[in-house]
């Protein structure tokens, strides 16, 4: 009577773990081969981008605004990205299931203001640096899932489209060439469109010089944001600290 009360149970437990060794997509395995060798990507522990932004300037759209950046993305879920703003500085750090934002002025000394993200902007961090660190593999011990989304042509090229689905609400697509695994294109459920551009090798491993994306705004124009690459370090080594709410200072 007892095995008979258990056998749905059984069954589930059969079908979630046939789900979990679900093959992988081919197409995965030729895009990790197109940025670098099996060994050398899973030896990726952390990929740090310094570069500079180039976006519309809020106060005339004729021209260009320049940002520095440099961001951090560290197994298994920190990031920490800091943004040259208004004569400023903006902060924003990822530590697990934690996420915060630094303001700082441009005053002498700084005035900071300290902000603890709520859950939807850290689900958006820990996506981001899944996507910037597995690269296409493994995010189904995360709960996610990548769905083959069939064969598409973008900018004249047969691409496969490959969903890579963090939550109900926060999704990847992305379109490999058929013929050698490269990423053509991302576009993100928010509508952003990500293009890349130009070729940096470090350490054996392919990582574009430049990306454009664009978006729409709220009444329908076209917002292009061009980041450029500076420098690209691969495993550096960064105390956890580095990625931790800040202690709060006495104003």
């Amino acid at each position: 009577m007892r095995l008979l009360q258990c056998r749905p149970f059984v069954v589930i437990a059969f079908v979630t773990a046939l789900r979990s060794v679900a093959a992988e997509l081919p197409i995965i395995a030729k895009a990790r081969a197109y940025l670098a060798d099996e060994a050398t990507l899973q030896g990726v522990q952390s990929v740090r981008f310094i570069g500079t932004l180039s976006v519309p300037d809020p106060a005339d759209a004729t021209k260009e605004k320049r940002i520095k950046l440099d961001v951090v993305f560290a197994k298994p879920d920190r990031q920490l990205m800091r943004m040259a703003v208004d004569e400023g500085m903006e902060i924003t750090g990822l530590d697990g299931y934690e996420a915060w934002q630094l303001a700082q002025d441009g005053q002498t000394p700084p005035r900071s203001r300290l902000t603890i993200l709520p859950s939807p902007r850290i689900r958006r961090l820990l996506a981001e640096t899944r996507e910037n660190l597995l690269y296409f593999r493994g995010l189904e011990k995360f709960g996610g899932t990548v769905e083959d989304q069939g064969v598409r042509t973008i900018d004249g090229i047969p691409c496969q489209r490959v969903a890579f689905i963090h939550t109900s609400s926060i999704a990847f697509f992305r379109h490999f060439e058929l013929a050698t695994g490269r990423l053509v294109l991302t576009e993100i459920e928010d509508g952003r469109v990500i293009r890349e551009h130009g070729e940096i090798k470090v350490d054996g491993v392919r990582f574009p010089a430049s990306t454009i994306t664009t978006s729409k705004d709220a009444q329908g124009k076209v917002q292009t944001v061009t980041l450029t690459f500076d420098k690209i370090t691969l495993n550096e080594t960064l105390p956890p600290k580095y990625f931790a709410v800040p202690t709060p200072t006495a104003p």
